[in-house]
């Protein structure tokens, strides 16, 4: 019958040509069971004969469908007379007399564009449903439900991915653990310079890995990257611009912090570094005339080239020989083709190291 599903509580046990049905976890009294429903187990049915107790019931016929041990699952199908479906009938008339669909019976539908929401248990009410917001529930997915919502408001974005969205403040750049924009402090930790407020961008993958690019805010703004491989931090790089290709050089050869090249001069020459850490100096060389210091000083003795010889041919031979120093050079005259002055200056050239 519609109305009454069949009974399926509990299990079984029947032996084979037997009347006497037995129920485990059975309840076919409350249940309702009652005579000429009808019983049914691996293809075969019987009908119900008497409704013994709520674990009992005598079969009409002796069973044919073989021995069932104990724990067999059933089914009994309720025989659909007129008490039945009279009470059944009364059953479901009742459920749709409960207070959840009396409330929507009383709600006014008369106008159009209603959206219906619980506001409150066994509770019904009713929404104004704009025709911009139908458009948005008919897309059928989430592309289209973009493309209706449009731009998304700038107070809607989470602060990091925001036009000036700087609040965002790390006090240690590996906290960027976000996609996005971030301020950092003057304070903060694994930055590329200590003492320098910035600006730090992080793109992160799935896979956890990432790339920082930072902007150091200063008269000369720098930008600095680095990356996370298999949950380590690269050391940064800066990355050099026209303004950084001439300056002062600074730092290791190995990792510069300052310009690709430097030049100079005072009263004692002019000179030339470079990021790698190499230096040269130029200026005049003076020979019998005491020690020429060059214009900076270098990290160690540098290899020195004069053309004293060139200027006066007279002097053939330069010894330097215990004159040099990373901070000054001195010559004499060895020997000359022909009698000359005590002294001579040229032109000279010293290469070595500045770091």
């Amino acid at each position: 019958m519609a109305f009454i599903p069949d009974y399926t509580t509990g299990t079984v046990a029947l032996a084979a040509n037997s009347k006497n049905l037995v129920g485990t976890g059975t309840a076919w009294v409350s249940a309702g069971i009652q005579s000429g429903d009808m019983f049914f187990k691996n293809g075969f049915v019987a009908l119900v004969d008497t409704v013994n107790s709520n674990t009992s019931i005598t079969l009409r016929d002796n069973w044919g469908g073989g021995a069932l041990a104990a724990g067999n699952t059933y089914s009994i199908k309720y025989a659909p007379d007129q008490s039945r479906v009279q009470a059944s009938t009364v059953a479901l008339i009742n459920s749709l007399s409960g207070p959840q669909f009396s409330a929507i019976g009383a709600m006014d539908i008369s106008a159009s564009g209603r959206l219906l929401y619980t506001s409150a248990p066994n509770s019904i009410g009713t929404s104004v449903l704009t025709p911009w917001a139908m458009t948005l529930l008919d897309d059928v997915n989430a592309a289209a439900a973009y493309a209706t919502l449009g731009v998304t408001p700038e107070t809607s974005l989470p602060t990091r991915l925001r036009t000036n969205g700087f609040a965002n403040i790390l006090a240690d750049c590996n906290l960027a653990t976000e996609s996005g924009w971030y301020a950092t402090l003057a304070s903060a930790v694994n930055a590329p310079n200590a003492g320098a407020f910035g600006i730090l961008h992080s793109q992160r993958n799935s896979g956890g890995a990432a790339l920082q690019i930072a902007f150091q805010l200063a008269t000369t703004p720098t930008i600095f990257v680095r990356s996370l491989n298999g949950g380590v931090w690269t050391s940064w790089s800066k990355l050099y611009n026209a303004t950084d290709v001439n300056g002062t050089v600074s730092g290791p050869y190995a990792g510069p912090t300052g310009a690709l090249m430097e030049y100079g001069s005072n009263a004692n020459g002019e000179y030339a570094r470079f990021a790698s850490g190499v230096q040269m100096c130029w200026g005049t060389w003076v020979v019998n005339g005491g020690a020429t210091v060059y214009p900076v000083a270098f990290s160690a003795v540098p290899k020195v080239v004069t053309e004293t010889a060139l200027v006066d041919p007279r002097f053939s031979n330069i010894n330097s020989a215990g004159g040099l120093s990373q901070f000054a050079a001195q010559a004499y005259i060895v020997s000359s083709g022909t009698t000359g002055p005590s002294s001579v200056s040229g032109p000279y050239i010293a290469i070595g190291k500045w770091n």
